[in-house]
């Protein structure tokens, strides 16, 4: 987050929680649509994570930052995914970059 990068000291300890909401589960072999930008990858990545190692194919999925360059969190492991087949289509957005856009214009 902006915040940890900006004003957290390395090192520093920081309070933290997670809610879980028990009514949000994956449902095992149906393709997934998963949009987010940002950090918000982090948990698509993990539905990912999860659908692939199960060996289901055929998700979508759109995400979006600033830039391409500096901003495109697990490229390596997203484009893996798409060579793969786990990922059917990926689209995404770079708000910063030439022809810029945001990940609701797709």
């Amino acid at each position: 987050s902006g915040w940890l990068s900006l004003h957290a000291p390395i090192g520093a300890s920081i309070v933290a929680r997670v809610h879980r909401n028990p009514g949000f589960h994956r449902v095992a072999g149906v393709p997934m649509v998963l949009i987010g930008n940002g950090t918000g990858i982090a948990g698509l990545r993990s539905l990912l994570r999860e659908a692939a190692h199960a060996g289901e194919h055929g998700h979508w999925l759109l995400f979006g930052e600033r830039q391409r360059a500096h901003d495109f969190l697990f490229a390596d492991e997203i484009e893996a995914w798409q060579a793969s087949g786990h990922l059917a289509r990926v689209d995404l957005a770079f708000s910063r970059d030439g022809e810029g856009g945001y990940v609701q214009d797709h």
